[in-house]
């Protein structure tokens, strides 16, 4: 590999040898032409040296040359120790700069500004990563790859950058409205933001890695427009709380390793959270929503302030130590919706002193529930049981007491002679049956009044329905449950837990006005319950005005 030096006369060559003329007087140098993949040295115009890699000698092109050296960093192509501000020429000894190569300048830590010229179209892997100082940075019109099709931000750790701009014209990325951040126009995915980020009303996703690394970022606002947040995009950062009530997907490691993340607000949209989406998030409340389906492995691990866990009934799958270490839970129920517990999904929850294990659990992985020091009771709704590990809810290690000695096993009627007989049950000292069944009772409190569902005799995590129906002249107040309301709608949904008698209450109807209906009487108009009018009857109770002047009632399901 050839190295050039500049001359005092600008001019780069290597004598390769001496050409003798055929008087055999004069001697002419021979110049060496450089060959694609030469390292040659430019110059800012500040004076600093840079290396630079040729790209094409018959076009005379080349990058700016870095290159991958650790774990934690490369080479760059200028000195690490340059600070300030360094302009880079849109040509230098002849070549045009149409490239910042892999790591070209990667851990140049007091560099404040890299001015970049017009005519550089592609960034390599981790460009400008670990610029610690770095300010501004503005993206050239002529830009056509930052390397985020391969889902990485180029300007990764740079924690002091304020200033982002894409310039005008450019036809595949911008920093619309002035957000002072990266927006690949394909998709509207912001691919780098930061402290000063404000996020466009368009933007339908949060690009990898896209705010990783900002610790100066305390709080970031998404708009509704924002589905999909990708991988690692805002690890690290301090944010101390965030809202995603639009947001469809979390994915990998999203929020990992954000320390001061306490309150998270999920919306109905949601359906994945993804690998280490919130690993080591100090999570004081969790609450999942009802869409979820996924949860990814180790996506809540450790993260040790939750102290409940409502899994939703929706959710299909939780993968292997999705709440390990989750030191502040008391109880775990898995709900009926799950057949497959993984691998050390609830590992080391030492605090842990109830396990409640719905019926259509079919598999129970290694370490499932093992270092859970405090368990007092396992509570087993599954009546065709089958063989586990013993080490699904004891310790390999032997550090914590053994739960098969101090918990006892519920098991459900008729089936204690099959636990005692598999591995992985019958190591417990204590196993008991249960009645698992609750008894539903509904009432009312006067004849005449309504109709409602008949309660009876239901299985224990199952969900049941009941539905009212007013009498005319009536009207549905709601459903109590030792004397508090928990549902004013005319159908109501629970989850059997246990026996429990609820209250269908009704009330005279206050727009009842007559009650003489004429024969062929017509619609002429709907109001709610309330009295505000309808274009159409709504789902649950509506008031009709009749064509003769009645009113009526009707219950649309």
């Amino acid at each position: 590999m050839k190295v050039f030096k500049k001359m005092a006369n600008s001019l780069s060559f290597i004598s390769k040898g001496l050409i003798l003329l055929s008087l055999g007087l004069m001697l002419i140098p021979q110049i060496t032409l450089a060959a694609d993949g030469d390292i040659l040295t430019g110059w800012s115009e500040e004076g600093y040296q840079f290396k630079m890699q040729v790209i094409s000698e018959a076009d005379k092109t080349a990058n700016l040359y870095g290159y991958y050296k650790t774990n934690y960093g490369g080479i760059p192509c200028v000195d690490e120790n340059i600070s300030g501000v360094i302009t880079i020429p849109a040509e230098s000894e002849g070549y045009k700069i149409v490239a910042v190569g892999t790591d070209a300048f990667a851990g140049c830590a007091k560099l404040t500004e890299v001015k970049l010229p017009e005519g550089i179209k592609t960034f390599g892997f981790d460009a400008f990563v670990a610029c610690y100082a770095l300010e501004r940075i503005r993206i050239p019109s002529t830009a056509i790859d930052l390397y985020d099709g391969e889902g990485w931000n180029i300007f990764r750790g740079c924690r002091s950058l304020k200033q982002i701009e894409v310039a005008e014209g450019n036809q595949y990325y911008d920093s619309r409205n002035g957000c002072n951040a990266i927006i690949r126009k394909n998709g509207n995915v912001l691919i780098v933001g930061c402290v000063t980020t404000v996020i466009p009303d368009d933007v339908a996703e949060i690009g990898t890695s896209a705010f990783q690394g900002q610790t100066e970022l305390r709080e970031i606002s998404l708009p509704p427009s924002v589905k999909i947040l990708n991988g690692n995009a805002f690890a690290g950062v301090p944010l101390t709380s965030i809202d995603l009530s639009n947001v469809r997907q979390i994915g990998f490691g999203v929020f990992q390793n954000c320390k001061d993340l306490t309150n998270v607000t999920f919306g109905d949209e949601l359906e994945t959270i993804g690998e280490l989406s919130f690993y080591t998030c100090p999570i004081k409340e969790l609450r999942l929503p009802n869409s979820l389906k996924t949860i990814g492995n180790r996506a809540f691990q450790s993260c040790t302030q939750i102290e409940s866990l409502d899994i939703p009934k929706s959710v299909e799958t939780i993968g292997g130590e999705a709440f390990s270490w989750c030191d502040g839970l008391k109880e775990l129920y898995i709900p009926a919706n799950i057949d497959t517990i993984g691998y050390r999904t609830f590992y080391y929850c030492k605090n842990v002193e109830r396990i409640t294990i719905g019926k259509n659990v079919c598999f129970i992985g290694s370490d499932a529930f093992a270092g859970s020091e405090k368990l007092k009771e396992v509570v087993s709704y599954i009546k065709e049981p089958f063989p586990i590990e013993q080490w699904a809810f004891r310790s390999r290690y032997g550090d914590v007491p053994n739960p098969f000695e101090t918990a006892v096993l519920y098991v459900p009627k008729g089936t204690r002679t099959q636990y005692a007989a598999l591995e992985g049950w019958k190591e417990f000292l204590r196993i008991k049956e249960f009645d698992p069944t609750a008894n539903i009772i509904v009432s009312t409190k006067a004849e005449g009044l309504g109709s409602m569902s008949i309660g009876g005799i239901y299985e224990i995590g199952n969900e049941i329905t009941l539905a009212a129906s007013s009498e005319e002249g009536w009207m549905f107040k709601g459903w109590m449950i030792d004397g508090a309301t928990v549902s004013t709608d005319v159908e109501y949904t629970l989850t059997v837990a246990e026996d429990i008698t609820i209250t269908a209450v009704f009330d005279k109807d206050p727009s009842a006005i007559q009650t003489t209906r004429s024969e062929g009487a017509t619609a002429e108009g709907y109001y709610s319950i309330d009295g505000k009018k309808q274009n159409t009857p709504q789902v649950g109770v509506n008031i009709v005005r009749m064509s003769d002047g009645t009113s009526r009632k009707i219950l649309v399901k």
